[in-house]
């Protein structure tokens, strides 16, 4: 996802490159892929100090961001009708 990042940085959609689109529909399998599993993961809420409210937060930054690469893919697919 860092290089999605990088190749956003600064710009908006109408200054995006055609390199730049290239680099995000090429890199945005493998970002999606990593996130599932990352966010798939199980983790020990005691080992981190994590209560329930911050459980919570947790749970829906992973959903938010889940919901940022889906939508993310959802327009690559239709500028590039993919």
């Amino acid at each position: 996802m860092g290089k999605i990042v990088l190749a956003v940085k600064g710009k908006t959609a109408d200054s995006l490159t055609s390199k730049d689109l290239e680099l995000i529909k090429h890199t945005l399998p493998e970002a999606m892929e990593l996130w599932h599993k990352a966010s798939n993961g199980k983790f020990d809420a005691n080992l981190y100090d994590l209560n329930e409210d911050k459980v919570k937060m947790l749970r829906a930054t992973i959903k938010n961001e889940q919901n940022a690469l889906v939508n993310l893919q959802q327009a690559m697919i239709g500028r590039t009708g993919n």
